[in-house]
């Protein structure tokens, strides 16, 4: 095999504390609903030039090796807190860059554009403008859209964005219990519990009012990070850390793990297909391939400000979130559609500043 022909999207260094000695991890799939005999974890979530050519694989390479560094120290850690200054910075890159770069971000990439065009299909039907056919196309999936930057300018917007998140609060779960927590294809999720039912906006967004975040790194670890202005810990002032300490609440953020994955779930020891079914069957209902949603405002909407037509897109939210022990709600209420204003446009122009940089250089 050529080199850095087989590129993973979840790197091995991350998936190794989750194996066995041997280097190898079960998979429970969720569309066939069975346990998968113990996998060397080269041949997990990986695909041959995934993100192009051998190039792309070799200039993430010394990133990976300083984000294995950290998570390892994590990983031997009691508090987050071990973990300061830049190095900080850099786990808030490897989050993103994570979330960013999998399979299931990729697809949703693709999905995305096919759905606003189908709802630009349908305008131009509505006006005469085009035929049906097309439209009929893209329903039925015969004809897809997709575009080879728009998930290589999702990866590079992580890798120079650490204050998409840098204001949220992070603890370190410790497991106190004997049931591991496992990861998946698709490992960092996003929630938001406080506003995702009573919306008129998607609320999963990097800097969505009421965001949590949650990244599994160990049997034994979870990072899980939260927007302080609408969480609050009972326990504790503000904790670094806290130790879980009921097989319950462990259960609870793995289903995140079952409801957010695109194909599996990946875990030690082998022989708990039957604790993967249980908690695949509490969310099954809620668990669907389709992670974005797209949306028409009409002219005159509150979101439409510019009086036009406005498609707005975002991810999929299910309706479960786990139960993080002594956390509860503020009762501070919806401000803005940003938790800190021009976080965002910063991070835009930084990144058509690398691209245009780039360009002149090639």
């Amino acid at each position: 095999m050529p080199p850095y022909k087989n590129q993973h999207y979840v790197p091995q260094h991350y998936l190794r504390p989750f194996a066995n000695s041997d280097d190898r991890l079960c998979a429970y799939n969720i569309e066939r609903e069975t346990e998968f005999p113990p996998t060397p974890i080269s041949n997990l979530c990986s695909e041959d030039w995934f993100y192009g050519g051998a190039e792309q694989e070799k200039s993430i390479s010394p990133f990976e090796a300083e984000c294995e560094r950290i998570l390892q120290q994590l990983r031997d850690a009691q508090t987050l807190s071990v973990v300061s200054g830049e190095d900080y910075r850099n786990l808030l890159r490897f989050i993103l860059f994570q979330r960013m770069r999998t399979k299931q971000e990729k697809e949703d990439m693709d999905k995305m554009l096919t759905d606003v065009a189908e709802e630009i299909a349908e305008m131009g039907v509505e006006s005469g403008e085009i035929g049906e056919e097309a439209l009929n196309l893209l329903r039925e999936d015969k004809l897809t859209v997709s575009h080879e930057s728009m998930h290589p300018r999702m990866i590079l917007s992580a890798l120079l964005g650490p204050e998409y998140i840098a204001d949220l609060r992070g603890v370190l779960l410790i497991n106190g219990t004997d049931t591991g927590f496992i990861t998946s294809d698709h490992p960092v999720i996003m929630d938001n519990p406080k506003f995702k039912r009573q919306r008129d906006r998607f609320l999963g967004g990097l800097q969505s009012p009421g965001l949590q975040i949650f990244c599994p790194i160990s049997p034994n670890r979870v990072m899980f990070l939260y927007d302080s202005d609408h969480y609050q810990f009972t326990h504790g002032d503000n904790p670094a850390s806290l130790r879980v300490r009921r097989v319950e609440t462990v259960k609870s953020i793995n289903t995140l793990q079952v409801l957010n994955a695109l194909d599996n779930v990946l875990y030690t020891p082998s022989g708990r297909e039957n604790e993967m079914k249980e908690l695949h069957s509490n969310v099954k209902s809620q668990t669907r391939k389709r992670k974005l949603e797209t949306e028409v405002h009409e002219e005159g909407n509150k979101i439409s400000q510019s009086g036009n037509e406005v498609i707005e897109f975002g991810p999929y939210l299910p309706d479960y979130s786990p139960n993080i022990p002594f956390l509860e709600q503020t009762t501070k209420k919806w401000s803005d559609i940003e938790r800190r204003q021009g976080v965002s446009d910063a991070i835009n122009q930084r990144i058509e500043s690398v691209i245009s940089d780039a360009e002149n250089d090639g």
